[in-house]
């Protein structure tokens, strides 16, 4: 990372483009597992309200890539429904960012520390030393995460309202059953 600062501030060629701000920033939009996709389609898609609840604790945190509220909020240790994506996701993130920056469609990180904490949006513009393209980037590492965990999030929430109904079911037949009695 120094060595990437020296030579943004002498206005060289960055010689590295895997950093820690390469990973903090770019490829864990909303924590490890690049969750923040599958954060917004938990506010705005969910049936299930288990998950709309969810989405609504975990949604601060994964604006600042914090994502422990998602990993054992759904829980996605041990979780087959979220194992693909939650591998794939960043390792997609990884080919399309290192793409991006090595043929120079993206500035690489200019060894500016940032703590990676630093919001999507923000971080990918100061860490490439104020170029928008780390923003750019950072949209577009967003909507693949929005693509590949939105087939696993359908059949997740599908099977979330599935249990919720079901358990809501015996409980509306008890309550009528009560009033039957009163």
């Amino acid at each position: 990372m120094s060595e990437n600062l020296t030579a943004f501030q002498n206005g060289q060629p960055i010689p590295h483009i895997i950093t820690q701000q390469f990973y903090d920033l770019w490829i864990a939009p909303g924590g490890t597992g690049a969750l923040l996709g599958l954060v917004i389609f938990m506010l705005l898609r969910s049936r299930s309200q288990q998950m709309k609840q969810l989405g609504k604790i975990a949604a601060p945190g994964a604006l600042f890539n914090i994502s422990e509220p998602m990993v054992f909020g759904i829980p996605l240790v041990m979780n087959p429904y979220f194992f693909l994506p939650f591998i794939l996701t960043p390792v997609l993130l990884v080919i399309v960012s290192y793409t991006a920056m090595a043929t120079g469609l993206v500035a690489p990180p200019a060894g500016i520390a940032l703590p990676f904490t630093t919001p999507i949006f923000i971080s990918g513009y100061l860490a490439t030393g104020g170029h928008i393209s780390g923003t750019v980037l950072q949209v577009v590492n967003l909507a693949i995460s929005l693509v590949v965990y939105y087939p696993f999030f359908r059949a997740w929430d599908r099977l979330k309202a599935k249990e919720e109904h079901a358990s809501a079911q015996p409980q509306a037949s008890a309550a009528i059953a009560d009033a039957d009695r009163a």
